[in-house]
């Protein structure tokens, strides 16, 4: 693997905000190298810079992993496949709606965080079943 494709690695793992100097030691290379690859990511739009107490940090790009997500979902699916994951998830979403008052459903953090990934899911495949029309 090149030093390169090292700190793009290190950068794919990243769950906060990073310095040049800590995803340069993971990484193993210099500061140099990872601050040019890091400049070069930013430019493509994988990663974002970010001020933390007066720093230059690094973190992912939320837009470029949803793609990524959904790009995955079109490559590993078909559309009908998807068109089934998506009402296998309204199903999920009915059967909690009905099991859960509305008072349960904001208090339960549980509950809440299912919820929440349904959505996230759901918005991922309506998203591949859009890149399959685009596509036709």
């Amino acid at each position: 693997m090149s030093k390169q494709e090292r700190v793009r690695a290190v950068v794919e793992l990243l769950h906060e905000p990073t310095s040049v100097d800590t995803i340069a030691g993971r990484a193993e290379v210099s500061q140099r190298i990872a601050a040019h690859e890091l400049e070069r990511l930013s430019n493509e739009g994988l990663v974002i810079t970010t001020q933390v107490r007066g720093q230059k940090t690094y973190d992912v790009s939320e837009s470029h992993l949803f793609n990524e997500m959904v790009q995955e979902l079109v490559k590993e699916n078909s559309r009908k496949e998807l068109k089934s994951q998506l009402e296998q998830l309204a199903s999920k979403r009915r059967e909690i709606t009905v099991e859960f008052s509305e008072a349960e459903l904001q208090d339960n953090p549980n509950v809440q965080a299912t919820m929440e990934a349904i959505e996230t899911d759901s918005e991922l495949i309506h998203h591949a079943l859009r890149r399959y029309k685009q596509s036709n």
